[in-house]
């Protein structure tokens, strides 16, 4: 009882550090965009019809995308937020682009909210096939 009180400071942020840890991770287990794997979403492609959005710039898009998947700039999310009934999956070079996206579209009105874990570049390192590919320059 004497080490609280006499470090009262380094308790209370202790308690502080432990809550926000909690906050987060209970956060992370109910956040209404939820993560899905490469493999995971091969078996939604083959068994759902969703909406599959790319949030890389064009160029990238272009060089390789993942198969009927369409390109959004993330500006345009609120443009596109029109069916709210389809479940809908994002993927970038990185999760935190791939999350804000997937928040803004739950603000919209969006239920079924995803995004890939890892970006396209877990989707190659799975070695997942990709659409538009250009090889050897051409």
């Amino acid at each position: 009882m004497d080490f609280f009180l006499n470090n009262l400071v380094l308790f209370l942020a202790l308690i502080l550090i432990l809550s926000l840890i909690i906050s987060f991770e209970l956060k992370a287990l109910t956040g209404k965009v939820k993560k899905v794997t490469p493999a995971e979403l091969t078996k939604m492609l083959n068994s759902n019809k969703l909406s599959l959005i790319d949030l890389r710039i064009e160029e990238e898009y272009k060089s390789g995308h993942i198969v009927n998947a369409i390109n959004m700039d993330k500006n345009e999310i609120q443009d596109n937020a029109k069916d709210k009934n389809l479940p809908i999956v994002i993927y970038s070079k990185d999760d935190k682009d791939s999350l804000k996206a997937g928040s803004d579209f739950v603000n919209f009105g969006h239920d079924s909210v995803y995004y890939l874990e890892g970006g396209i570049e877990a989707w190659k390192l799975d070695n997942m096939p990709l659409s538009g590919v250009i090889k050897n320059g051409k």
